[in-house]
Order: C-alpha cells, then structure tokens, then sequence
C-alpha cells in the first residue's frame, strides 16, 4: 500500500462485511455496509446493486424498507459535515458526474481510453479492429466510433448494462432454498460480465472480481472453480505487477527493491504485460471464465439422477 497506494482491498472490505451481515440475518448491518461500498468507488455500484436484489429476496419486505431507512438517516448523519461544508447533494453529485462525465470509467469520456491495464475485452477487439499491437491495444481512446454511430464506451455501457440486468433477473426468479450462498453464482456472472464488457478500468479494479468468484466454492464444480481462481489471478497480478514496474522505471529511489533492475520477479511481470500474445491469451482466459460461470450456473440447475434403490424403496 505504500508503495502502489491502492484502496481496492477497502471497496471488497465492506462488500464482504455486507455478505457477512446477510449470513447473520442481519439487512440492517448489511444494508449500511453496501451504502458505504457504494460510496467508496463508482464501479461498486454494481455489486452493491446486485447484493441489494439479494436482500430483497432473502428478507421480507417490511424488513428491508426499515434497513434501508436506517441507513438513510445513518448516512445522512455521516456525510453530514461534508454536506454542510460543500452541498447537501454531494453524495448525489458524485455518483451522478461519475457516470455522465466518466460513464464509471477512470476519467472524463473524451479522455478516457478502452482500458488501463485490465484484460477486458477491449484489448482484443481493438487488436482486430484497429491493427493495434502490445500497449497500444490498451491506449485507444474509448470515446472513438466502433460501429458507426456507437462509440466503444457506449457499447460498451449497452453490454454492461444488459449482462448486469440479466444477473439481477435470474437472482430474482431463483428460490430461496439455499440462504444467501444460493445467489453468489449470478451475484458473481454479473460482476464479472460488468468488468470484462467496462471502458476504463485500471487492472487493479480486476481485484475487485476475486473474492466474488471464491464465493462460488461449492456452487461450481471443483476443477471449474480452481481453474476461474487461476485464471483471474494471474490475469489481474501479472498487469498489476507489471504495470507497477513499468511505473518504478524512471523513479527507482522510491522502491529500489521493486526496480525492475534490482528484482527478477519485476522484470518477468514487465516483460510478460508486455507481450502481445500474452495479453490476447489472458483476455481470452477472462471472457472464458465468465463463459463457464453461466455454463456451471445451468450444470447445477440440472436435476439430479435418483438412484434405482431409491425408486424402488420409495415404490
């Protein structure tokens, strides 16, 4: 942390504590815990949205109205000294100029490019689209035309959007028998398909994702589950490590033990973030992941085969 400076492990902090929370049939904790999840950064807006249409299946309604007031009057009490100094609408504010000016990228729409590092699917088309090679495929502006007239940040919204959409439609149409660890599959099909379908995300916010797919342990086959936690950790490491090195390049006195010159580990993350091949095959990894994730989501749907033994005692 303070080396890279990164708060994204603070973001997963509160998700997780809202998990926990549902666990303890608790939706007042809960609740409190995805408002400040919310507030920590624009992109975790969308599993605080898809959590939420969890709690709405999980507890009554009655009860979810009270925790959603308490966390109301308990938010507005905690930001009130921000609101009083700068506006009242500040938490509105934010999240509204986040996603018009930056559409839940990194920065303003004109400036923001496909992606900042993260293996979405971005690089790949920009690879096929535009010729690009290495780096560059990650550097093409977001606010240039794909498809006429659609820019590569509003499909990309359109994607997004729709993936989350569905998750939150087959969280809401499954039972209730299995508690909260029944919906961390589509919790986890939506977060990943928002992530992998983004503009301008940083592969750091890749990290985000992580603690979402272990979550699935149980609810996909063992070496399908093992495979996504590979995968997706060496695709948000490698770029992360690396791009940090690439960083660090022209500033070694400030962590001469991370310098590429000084730490082979470094050099290695360096030189594979830059390899074209490597970035097409983790980009592809990524999409797989998401892929196999509705693949076990219909495995585990599937009935399971009764036994002749039991049909015969029960006949």
């Amino acid at each position: 942390m303070s080396v890279w400076g990164q708060t994204h492990v603070v973001s997963i902090f509160f998700a997780l504590l809202a998990i926990w929370f549902m666990f303890r049939d608790n939706p007042t904790g809960a609740w409190l815990s995805l408002a400040a999840c919310a507030l920590t950064r624009p992109q975790m807006v969308v599993p605080v949205f898809l959590l939420i249409v969890v709690l709405f299946k999980l507890f009554p309604l009655r009860r979810n109205l009270r925790s959603a007031c308490w966390t109301v009057m308990v938010s507005s009490l905690v930001l009130a000294p921000f609101s009083m100094a700068i506006s009242p609408s500040l938490p509105i504010d934010i999240l509204w100029n986040q996603f018009y000016f930056q559409e839940a990228g990194g920065n303003e729409a004109a400036q923001t490019v496909v992606s900042l590092g993260a293996f979405s699917i971005w690089p790949l088309v920009t690879g096929f689209a535009e010729g690009a090679a290495g780096h560059e495929r990650f550097q093409h502006l977001a606010a240039d035309t794909l498809v006429d007239p659609l820019t590569y940040q509003r499909i990309s919204g359109l994607l997004a959007g729709s993936i989350v959409l569905i998750a939150a439609g087959v969280i809401l149409f499954r039972g209730r028998k299995d508690g909260p660890a029944g919906y961390f599959l589509p919790v986890a099909i939506g977060t990943v398909g928002f992530f992998i379908t983004k503009t301008g995300l940083a592969a750091t916010h890749m990290l985000i994702v992580l603690p979402f797919l272990v979550l699935c342990v149980g609810r996909v086959r063992v070496p399908s589950f093992w495979a996504m936690i590979a995968v997706w950790t060496m695709t948000t490491l490698v770029p992360m490590w690396g791009g940090l090195g690439e960083a660090l390049t022209d500033v070694a006195r400030l962590a001469p033990a991370l310098h590429a010159d000084n730490n082979p580990l470094t050099w290695f993350f360096v030189e594979l973030y830059s390899l074209d091949v490597f970035i097409t095959i983790g980009v592809i990894a990524n999409v797989a992941v998401f892929v196999w994730l509705w693949v076990e989501s219909v495995w585990m749907r599937r009935p399971k085969p009764v036994s002749r033994e039991v049909v015969r005692f029960e006949g």
